[in-house]
């Protein structure tokens, strides 16, 4: 019966159908304030997209990586479990049925067939983002969805306060700038240390620092291009020894560096400054300061985190406007980033143990680290844990050394394929022929930018 499974999966039309669903998934990702509903949290329907694949794709192993990792969540599943913290139990059974049904659902080809969705989802982000420009800078119309779960007022929206002050933000298809900005640097990511691509020089560079600078214009996501710049040009390092010495350490830097620069230069005895010049930043910063001042936090917390973030905030010694403003920002559910939720829900020994599963992760190919080091970079400004594109991107890491080179034949495939072509399969009818000189001509080089 397994075998029939299989045979089926295969089908060239079976295989239109899959490639497609995978397509419509990467483009709808980055769709956010449609695949976003409000469910007493805001819940992606690209948690159930992905659980659902192996309903239409053919069955992958489950490789040991992932039963790994998987083995970790289930690990800080049982501690919420001993604090009884109901919404951290639901949401981790969903992360560790989302890890173990994309890794059997997803490999090398579905990936992608997400991706060149996600680029196409990417340029409709990207053309709306310029006519809300366009709008905004001739002050004759206002093109953007209102964010009515946290934000009626459409404040991230109509005000000058990234890093260029004279220019506004634009969100695209996605609740506020800074999220378009982590999809276009998740994006540039997978392009540079996955596929092998260059990212900052020729069109695709022009095009990130454009979206980056002008679109964007947010502090967290320049940063963040700004450590894909240095990540890119690591690659061009020739020793072999000093290489894998210098990805290591970008790799274990992204877990701590912005979350030390945070509590050293945040001044926790004049938080309502800080929160009148720049809400964002307030908004992560106090969450981690809150680390810094020891406040309510036990040997065992600091050890393995805290087991009810909400009941924590309640028992946290701040002033009034502490609470006021995070409810402000869409109230005291997460940490409000990435660093915070690395703390919180894993603490310092369980980010130990998570860095290390996901270095085994990356184990087949060092580029892999630079990739995960952008993503903790690029997810920081929100609590990543709670989007699938951030376990997506992780999963990714582990299969990128077989990701084919041969990237244009891919889309033109993805394309033939929603088209309803018929491409000329190889054995076994699970792909496109690719020609050999093909092969050669667009492989890219290691060092290109």
């Amino acid at each position: 019966m397994n075998s029939h499974v299989v045979a089926f999966a295969d089908r060239p039309a079976t295989r239109r159908i899959t490639d497609t669903y995978f397509i419509f998934m990467g483009a709808f990702s980055t769709l956010l304030i449609f695949n976003q509903v409000y469910v007493g949290v805001n819940f992606s329907l690209i948690w159930l997209g992905i659980i659902g694949a192996p309903l239409l794709s053919k069955r992958h192993p489950i490789r040991p990586e992932y039963i790994a990792l998987s083995v970790f969540l289930l690990l800080i599943l049982l501690k919420f479990f001993v604090w009884s913290n109901i919404s951290s139990i639901s949401r981790y059974i969903i992360y560790i049925i989302f890890v173990l049904c994309c890794n059997a659902s997803m490999a090398e080809k579905e990936f992608e067939r997400f991706f060149t969705g996600f680029q196409f989802g990417l340029i409709l982000n990207i053309f709306l983002a310029v006519v809300q420009m366009a709008g905004l800078l001739t002050d004759t119309f206002v093109a953007t969805f209102p964010v009515t779960t946290w934000n009626r007022a459409l404040w991230h929206y109509t005000l000058p306060e990234g890093l260029l002050k004279f220019l506004p933000r634009v969100p695209g298809f996605t609740p506020e700038p800074a999220y378009l900005g982590t999809l276009v640097l998740a994006a540039a990511g997978y392009r540079r240390f996955v596929q092998g691509r260059p990212v900052l020089l020729g069109y695709y560079g022009a095009y990130l620092l454009i979206t980056v600078l002008l679109l964007v214009n947010s502090r967290t996501v320049v940063v963040g291009y700004c450590w894909l710049v240095m990540s890119a040009l690591a690659l061009t390092l020739r020793d072999r020894c000093s290489m894998k010495l210098i990805y290591l350490m970008i790799y274990g830097l992204s877990f701590i560096t912005l979350p030390i620069v945070i509590i050293a230069t945040t001044d926790t005895r004049d938080l309502k400054f800080l929160a009148d010049q720049d809400i964002s930043i307030f908004a992560r910063a106090v969450p981690l300061t809150w680390i810094d001042e020891q406040n309510n936090l036990t040997f065992i917390n600091y050890l393995i985190g805290v087991g009810d973030y909400q009941s924590y905030t309640q028992s946290v010694n701040m002033s009034e406007v502490v609470y006021t403003l995070l409810e402000a920002e869409g109230g005291l559910m997460d940490s409000k980033s990435l660093g915070g939720a690395y703390f919180y829900d894993f603490g310092l020994a369980g980010l130990a143990a998570y860095a290390i599963v996901v270095g085994y992760i990356c184990r087949n190919k060092t580029n892999s680290l630079l990739f995960m080091s952008l993503i903790n970079i690029a997810f920081f400004n929100v609590y990543a844990l709670s989007w699938p594109l951030y376990w997506l991107f992780l999963i990714a890491c582990g299969i990128n050394n077989q990701i084919p080179a041969d990237h244009r034949e891919a889309r033109r495939w993805a394309l033939r394929t929603i088209l309803g072509g018929r491409p000329t399969f190889m054995r076994g009818g699970v792909g496109p022929q690719l020609h050999m000189q093909d092969r050669l001509e667009e492989r890219p080089t290691q060092k290109s930018l």
